[in-house]
């Protein structure tokens, strides 16, 4: 490129067909962003979020394992905790289509929840992996061995 591409410019291609960057270029765009905004004195706290002073704590429950939050509108998740046998929350999503949400808010399209309905120990465990591990404070072992016991953390590591 002879310049960068400013944010909402859509690249000179055929019409409707914007170029999507290739897995290779979205990872140095991922890191660059990280950098820049690092380099600005913000705090790289989720996958996705930075904060120069504080913290969104609009969806901070969503990382915690056995939160019940309730959410609506196109593609909202919301979700019912448990806290034993282990923390674990079954989330369920709004459907993100005009159509189909309307549809479902009139009564005639059913919740699209989450398709596992396993209840499991080692199930929970592999969801709070997955959701810690998007976070800065990571998978805290302490809790895993408190409550799953020290084979899940073995399995774990």
């Amino acid at each position: 490129r002879d310049r960068p591409v400013l944010f909402g410019e859509v690249p000179a291609t055929t019409p409707r067909e914007p170029p999507l960057p290739t897995v290779d270029e979205t990872a140095e765009m991922y890191v660059e962003t990280s950098r820049a905004l690092k380099a600005a004195g913000y705090e790289h706290y989720e996958i996705s979020s930075y904060a120069k002073r504080r913290r969104s704590v609009h969806n901070a429950l969503y990382w915690e394992p056995g939160a019940s939050w309730f959410a609506c509108g196109l593609g909202a998740t919301s979700a019912r905790g448990r806290q034993t046998p282990y923390p674990a929350s079954k989330r369920a999503r709004r459907p993100a289509a005009l159509p189909d949400y309307e549809a479902y808010v009139l009564g005639r399209l059913a919740l699209d929840d989450d398709d596992d309905d396993d209840d499991s120990v080692v199930a929970a465990v592999a969801d709070d992996v997955l959701t810690s591990l998007r976070t800065s404070t990571g998978l805290p072992l302490a809790r895993v061995r408190a409550l799953a016991g020290p084979a899940v953390l073995a399995a774990v590591l």
